[in-house]
């Protein structure tokens, strides 16, 4: 399988500039391991609701895609070699 997301963000900052940011990713199943699917929403769902649990995220309903709460799972995804950021 293959997942492909792009994203493109234009948002204003405090002091009234406008600001555009796009992310785009592009991800394959691995033969004889997880799909794409697996790996670009699974296992990212499985570290939020681990992290829930635990209490380390608190917010509740639907959080910026930029929200600090996303820190830690991010975190999390990059220890385990899930993510990788530029």
């Amino acid at each position: 399988d293959m997942v492909l997301l792009h994203h493109d963000f234009v948002f204003k900052d405090p002091q009234g500039r406008f600001h555009h940011k796009t992310a785009t990713i592009c991800e394959y199943g691995q033969v004889g391991g997880f799909s794409a699917m697996a790996r670009t929403v699974g296992y990212p769902v499985a570290v939020a609701a681990k992290l829930i649990l635990e209490g380390v995220i608190k917010a509740t309903g639907v959080q910026a895609p930029l929200s600090v709460e996303f820190t830690p799972i991010l975190t999390e995804l990059l220890e385990r070699n899930l993510i990788k950021i530029k």
